[in-house]
């Protein structure tokens, strides 16, 4: 990576203090895969080894290099998780790869360990190593950051006397003790701010805990499914919980009824993987690890009061087929409000379902969703989904970069002259609005959280910032950053830093602050 600081500006990075440690390898017989890095000198060698430093600053704008781990971030992006996470605008949450194994069959598997690390006094801390998950199909990466009781979730197990137990212990940002709920972890809600710990339900933020006495005995248990609110809890097989009113039961698997019928005990719709789809129906999502074997030619919700399982192809009175067989293989995208759900069955066309009256339409080809949820793409056309109405769209625009709250759609191409010119749909009225943009050429547009500003990257990667609906004050925020690609671009949680990785580190830039 080359950089030019400027001499005078760039302020002297904080770093780790540096303790020497010479790493042990672990040496594997396979030369394609890179040498695991021994456990035991890990955390020493982490946290000497990585520092942030101030490479430039222009414009007032300061781009930080987070740097210092060659082997850089585990590539495969893990459950509800990147290679590094924002916790909070001082502290990353980060998964450096620490070595691989070879596997005969599928691609080798990456080790990774977590580690915390303050930007501003340049500390770092290592939670300690987190339990493999034996029982569920879908491993949850821990730790896991809490942003709203902003605290750290990590589970342990540790000796009692002869016997091992868990417990899940929670930390804040700097790695002081908190808490802890002795049990196993279930689950973390997609917000992090919950958390399913054996059968109890707990808020992190208001410290509310409600059991939902279920028993477990030797039944295997997947990971919950949690409703929009969170105050709802559907585990397969089959649990469900509601926090609010403390309702809860459990079914057998023989207990279970599909379409007023009891399940046949030959058939199984163990499912591993749902969603929520309103207050009442949740969306079983055969995920290739269960086979929900005897139900191939049906998609099955499952009915929360009513305590059974319906078809949801009955259910929206679609018109189709039952003989085919992969029914329950469709494409199943739920809008971003969550009031709609496309399903789309193999070689058949797709219908638009309302989640409130189970209304559906048909439509042929594929659909994507705008950002704000008032809009979807099927087929080159613009469909209105308060009015289903399609709209033919400009034969030049591609909407796949919509605004976050506005229904505004932003494509960036190249003329012949190599040229950018960024090109706005606006759904409401299919105006187009073309601004041909004179500085260096650029080749990706990122929308601002709240969508009043463009970040935009060049061919050379040089980032740059331009004001919307204005499209003034372009302002250029770094120099160019050769000899990488671009990658892994996040938000702070405050909006005020751009992250991304660059070869094996992780670089930050102050999009509003001025230094």
């Amino acid at each position: 990576t080359t950089t030019t600081p400027l001499p005078t500006s760039t302020s002297t990075p904080t770093l780790i203090p540096t303790n020497e440690v010479t790493p042990t390898i672990t040496t594997l017989p396979s030369p394609s895969v890179l040498p695991t890095i021994n456990p035991t000198e890990l955390p020493d060698l982490l946290k000497s080894a990585l520092s942030i430093e101030t490479v430039d600053i222009l414009n007032g704008h300061r781009l930080r290099r987070f740097t210092g781990w060659d082997y850089g971030y585990e590539h495969t992006e893990p459950y509800y998780a990147h290679r590094y996470q924002w916790m909070d605008s001082q502290h990353l949450l980060l998964f450096p790869k620490t070595g691989e194994i070879p596997n005969p069959i599928y691609p080798s598997t990456e080790q990774k360990r977590a580690i915390v690390f303050n930007l501003e006094t340049g500390t770092a801390w290592l939670p300690n190593e987190q339990p493999k998950a034996k029982y569920r199909i879908l491993d949850m990466t821990l730790p896991r950051w809490s942003p709203e009781a902003e605290v750290l979730i990590s589970a342990e197990i540790f000796t009692d006397g002869d016997f091992k137990r868990e417990g899940v212990y929670i930390f804040n940002a700097d790695g002081d003790f908190v808490s802890v709920y002795m049990g196993k972890l279930h689950g973390i809600s997609p917000s992090g701010n919950k958390i399913l710990v054996d059968d109890t339900w707990i808020d992190l933020k208001s410290k509310k805990m409600v059991d939902f006495a279920w028993y477990f005995g030797v039944a295997e248990t997947w990971v919950p499914f949690w409703s929009p609110d969170e105050t709802r809890v559907f585990m397969c097989c089959y649990y469900y919980g509601n926090a609010s009113t403390g309702e809860s039961y459990n079914l057998l698997n023989e207990d279970t009824i599909f379409e007023g019928k009891p399940i046949d005990y030959l058939k199984s719709l163990r499912h591993s993987s749902g969603v929520w789809l309103n207050d009442n129906y949740i969306l079983a999502k055969d995920d290739g690890t269960l086979n929900m074997s005897g139900f191939e030619g049906m998609i099955p919700v499952f009915d929360v009061q009513a305590k059974t399982y319906r078809d949801l192809i009955k259910l929206a009175n679609l018109p189709y087929d039952p003989s085919n067989v992969v029914a329950h293989y469709a494409e199943k995208n739920i809008s971003p409000k969550g009031d709609y759900i496309w399903i789309r069955i193999p070689n058949h066309t797709g219908f638009l379902i309302d989640l409130k009256t189970f209304r559906s339409w048909e439509y042929a080809g594929n659909l994507s969703w705008a950002r704000n949820g008032e809009y979807a793409i099927v087929d080159s056309k613009l469909l209105v989904l308060s009015s289903k109405e399609l709209k033919a769209m400009p034969s030049d625009i591609q909407c796949d970069n919509w605004h976050p709250t506005k229904g505004v759609c932003l494509s960036l191409t190249t003329n012949e002259q190599r040229t950018s010119t960024l090109n706005f749909l606006n759904a409401q009225d299919m105006s187009v609005q073309k601004t041909t943009l004179s500085t260096p050429l650029f080749n990706q547009a990122i929308w601002s959280p709240n969508g009043d500003y463009i970040i935009l990257i060049t061919e050379d990667k040089s980032l740059w910032r331009i004001d919307y609906p204005s499209l003034e004050n372009m302002e250029q925020l770094t120099r160019p950053i050769v000899d990488m690609d671009i990658e892994s671009i996040i938000w702070s949680p405050d909006y005020e830093y751009l992250s991304f990785v660059g070869s094996a580190n992780i670089y930050i830039v102050d999009v509003n602050k001025s230094q």
